[in-house]
């Protein structure tokens, strides 16, 4: 029986990560499991365990970071997942397995080099990576030359899986729309799915539009764009690493994407607050807001606390620097969430002087300076 400390991912969803091995789902930490083959691994052992120890109401220690979470204020995976799926009519009482919910990562392949992402999604920061390791590993663990590129195994997944009952597909990457065969993969999800009930959900940087989706989208219930936008301005390239792309270039995907007609479309504008970014939450909720005006589907703007890399969480900040931030954010609705966490006294361990490190570190690698490309977080810490 589920109990209040339960979660009900494992009895409804499948984690498919970027190498092609499964785990219970993306924010499992004690790693994947499941072999490169054809194995039925919604049934593994592990799988068997995790839902054991919830029937028990125990916590699974893969599973403590959502708990980790709930304790700060935030919002945890295992809080969303039932409101997420009563939404799409997934059952989320009945404690018997049934596969309805599938979360694949099309591999690590990105075109951004994001300062909080890491080589496990981005094949853009394994050199900086490994050479931020040989400095210090305890801050950046040893990456082992991790090397993934395009998930090679996500086409034989779909065709061993049983996804006739599959009503909600998360699609990630790195960057999903560099995945070679996105279209093929439609075609067996067109194939294999129920798609008049399906509905698929996209997490995207932004930086690509591909109209080939249009008349493939058209044929599920709906379809979902989350855009991860973490600043505006020098923020923005700061934080994302891509010297190639820029917010603007970005806006002007979302609107080409927007135009799609005949389509059960939702956007979401996607921020994770961090350092470099909290004191940017204002100019991105403008944003956000004009082009909102300028889109005819359903927008909407979702702000959430950074769990990881540690030294960059909100939570360095001495309280009173972020109950000032409070005070410049209460005549905005977007952020009153994530306000109630900025005035929250619990922290994550870390300092000032453990985000000043990392940051002078990352900096020297890539020949910036955020005290000249953010002079206000600067002046803040300062001051």
């Amino acid at each position: 029986m589920l109990t209040k400390n339960s979660c009900i991912v494992p009895w409804r969803s499948v984690y498919v990560a970027p190498d092609g091995r499964v785990a219970v789902c993306c924010a499992y930490d004690k790693g994947v499991y499941g072999q490169k083959n054809k194995e039925l691994f919604q049934e593994h052992e592990v799988l068997h365990e995790v839902r054991e120890l919830f029937s028990q109401d125990a916590i699974p220690i893969g599973c403590r970071d959502c708990f980790k979470l709930e304790a700060l204020g935030v919002q945890s995976r295992r809080q969303k997942a039932p409101q997420m799926y009563d939404k799409i009519g997934i059952d989320i009482e009945t404690e018997k397995v049934h596969v309805q919910h599938l979360d694949i990562s099309f591999g690590n392949v990105c075109n951004l080099k994001c300062r909080f992402c890491d080589p496990k999604n981005s094949t853009k920061l394994h050199a900086e990576y490994n050479a931020l390791s040989a400095i210090n590993r305890q801050v950046w663990p040893a990456n082992n030359n991790l090397v993934i590129g395009e998930n090679t195994l996500v086409l034989e997944r779909l065709l061993n899986m049983p996804i006739q009952d599959v009503r909600f597909i998360e699609i990630k990457g790195g960057e999903p729309f560099l995945y070679k065969k996105h279209i093929e993969f439609l075609q067996i999800l067109i194939e294999r799915c129920n798609t008049s009930k399906t509905h698929l959900l996209y997490t995207t940087n932004g930086t690509i539009f591909d109209p080939r989706v249009f008349p493939y989208w058209r044929k599920f219930r709906a379809v979902s764009l989350i855009f991860s936008i973490d600043g505006t301005g020098s923020v923005y390239q700061y934080i994302r690493g891509g010297e190639n792309f820029s917010l603007e270039q970005v806006t002007e995907n979302i609107l080409s994407y927007a135009q799609g007609e005949q389509l059960n479309f939702y956007l979401k504008f996607y921020f994770v607050v961090c350092v470099y970014n909290v004191l940017d939450i204002k100019n991105f909720i403008l944003w956000a807001r004009e082009l909102k005006a300028k889109i005819k589907h359903p927008l909407n703007i979702h702000l959430e606390l950074l769990t990881f890399p540690k030294p960059l969480s909100v939570f360095v900040l001495p309280l009173e620097k972020r109950l000032a931030i409070v005070e410049e954010l209460k005549e905005f609705p977007e952020a009153e969430e994530i306000c109630k966490s900025l005035r929250s006294e619990k922290g994550e361990g870390q300092s000032v002087e453990d985000f000043l490190y990392y940051t002078q570190q990352v900096d020297k690698y890539r020949k910036t300076n955020f005290r000249t490309e953010i002079p206000a977080l600067a002046n803040l810490l300062d001051s």
